[in-house]
């Protein structure tokens, strides 16, 4: 904006010059000082920062306000200015009347006269508080992505390592017994089964992941988190379920870690160990929770409540801050992953406290008008038998292969897979697998489906083996398995070809009730 007398104006103008205007307009502090650093002049924004009033800047007494734990590193740098005349620069602490304490930039030029002797100085002082917390917050996002990648690599790793462990132990259990021994080794499965939860939990709020869905019912999932996150306490659990409780499109081990969060965290808000948590579900019309925007529609209604000590309100803001917790052994990452599971699946949650009277976390998902999918085999129920051809010689069977680095998952899941009535082949990268598969193309010993790990290291994984497999037989089936439970090939993977996704560690049941799906005869 450029500002100017009008000539044929002949009314006194008295407008303050431009000068005046951007100095006492401007967004930053600026001072002057004379020679021996006595303080001449400070703008409206200076003292605003400061919190000292023009009377205060007499004299040195500008800079009085400096921080105890700054001064000296102040006074050092302005005596190196006063004496050499080069710029100030320095960030510092203003710790002002009202108790609160502000960061600042400040800089300084010096003013010389015609004999190049110094007169003066002007300078500023910027606020970096906001800037500070900015730099603070991408200081967390950034940990959490490098944790997000180290999470990946050992939830990988791990999950591989998982996967023979629980796929032998089914095995085992199959066999004869004494029920002292069924007993221990069937906790030891269901102990490997709810271990890559550990990683699970980092792996969903760091590098995120769209979730795996399927419609399902709810009732038997609520009923195994609260089960699981309880075990081995004192505290009471309690399902309230509505009848007909709509389904719902989810990641169904997501939501579990979701809820066991929850509970989780209900637990450890208990009195002396005891108490009482509440999981109870309701069909909803609308969403109508006082933290939440109404919104009209068809939800489920999740609620988890616990007779706990409450939250107190300066806490109740802070809980789905990452790195928030008022728990002395705590990480605070569980609430902040709870949340982004949640919203990944499109839905909202909320959250009602009292201190002395417990807290209450309301989720909303989208129901879904789907059928739900079937239920998943219960661990300790048979793996399904491989089907039967229809016509042709009845002996032969449906020949699988697998695909995966692992030697222990290849032999694992041969095993399981031989046992059920299937042929099974093995390969230990994409290259070998397309070399079998072409192999027996057209021929009685053709392969009925492809098991393909997502990723192998130094080799062909699945998504690169997924497109020539298509190309040698555009009919070709294959699954798709991973322990990265975040890749966008698992939420995705029809798009990329496969026509199933199973996430290590896996079950037997589900591994065989999903091959059948895929066998059967036509």
């Amino acid at each position: 904006m450029v500002l100017s007398r009008l000539e044929d104006d002949d009314s006194p103008d008295e407008s303050p010059p431009l000068d005046d205007l951007l100095t006492e307009g401007s967004p930053v502090g600026l001072f002057r000082t004379d020679a021996v650093g006595h303080c001449l002049y400070t703008n409206p924004k200076w003292r605003e920062l400061t919190q000292m009033a023009i009377e205060e800047t007499e004299g040195l007494g500008w800079t009085r306000n400096v921080h105890p734990d700054d001064s000296a590193d102040f006074m050092q740098e302005w005596s190196r200015f006063a004496r050499t005349g080069m710029a100030f620069h320095l960030q510092y602490r203003i710790a002002r009347a009202d108790g609160t304490t502000i960061c600042v930039l400040g800089q300084a030029k010096a003013l010389r006269d015609a004999e190049g002797e110094v007169i003066g100085c002007i300078g500023t002082i910027t606020d970096l508080t906001e800037r500070q917390g900015l730099e603070r917050e991408q200081l967390k996002l950034s940990k959490l992505e490098s944790l997000g990648v180290l999470a990946g690599g050992i939830a990988h790793d791990f999950n591989n390592q998982l996967t023979p462990i629980i796929l032998n132990l089914a095995h085992v259990l199959e066999g004869r017994l004494d029920e002292e021994t069924r007993e221990r080794l069937a906790e030891a499965k269901s102990a490997a089964e709810e271990a890559s939860s550990l990683t699970r939990q980092l792996l969903t709020f760091a590098r995120g992941g769209d979730p795996v869905v399927q419609t399902i019912a709810l009732p038997n999932l609520l009923r195994r988190s609260l089960s699981f996150a309880l075990r081995g306490t004192s505290v009471r659990g309690e399902l309230a379920i509505d009848e007909g409780l709509w389904p719902v499109r989810v990641d169904s081990g997501q939501l579990n870690q979701a809820l066991q969060n929850l509970v989780i965290n209900a637990r450890q808000a208990m009195p002396d160990g005891g108490g009482k948590v509440t999981i109870a579900a309701e069909n909803a019309f609308a969403i109508r929770h006082p933290s939440l925007p109404k919104i009209d529609g068809r939800f489920v209604h999740l609620s988890v409540a616990d007779t706990g000590t409450g939250i107190s309100p300066d806490d109740l803001e802070n809980i789905f801050d990452p790195y928030f917790t008022t728990k002395a052994d705590g990480h605070g990452l569980g609430l902040a992953s709870t949340l982004s599971i949640v919203r990944k699946h499109e839905g909202q949650i909320a959250v009602v406290s009292q201190l002395g009277e417990g807290t209450t976390f309301s989720i909303y998902l989208p129901a879904s008008a789907e059928k739900p999918a079937p239920v998943d085999h219960e661990s300790d129920a048979a793996p399904v038998k491989a089907p039967e051809r229809k016509g042709g010689d009845p002996t032969a069977k449906f020949r699988i292969l697998v695909m995966d680095d692992e030697k222990l998952i290849r032999t694992s899941t041969k095993m399981l897979l031989t046992k059920l009535g299937y042929d099974v082949l093995t390969a230990a990268h994409g290259e070998e697998a397309l070399e079998l598969y072409e192999s027996l193309m057209d021929t009685p010993k053709s392969i009925d489906l492809v098991l393909m790990d997502l990723t192998i290291p130094g080799g062909m994984g699945g998504k690169e083996a997924i497109v020539a497999l298509k190309e040698l037989d555009p009919g070709a089936k294959a699954m798709v398995f991973s322990g990265y439970s975040n890749d966008s090939v698992m939420a995705n993977f029809t798009e990329y070809g496969f026509c199933e996704a199973l996430n290590k560690p896996f079950q037997p049941q589900r591994l065989a009730a999903l091959i059948e799906k895929h066998v059967q005869p036509s």
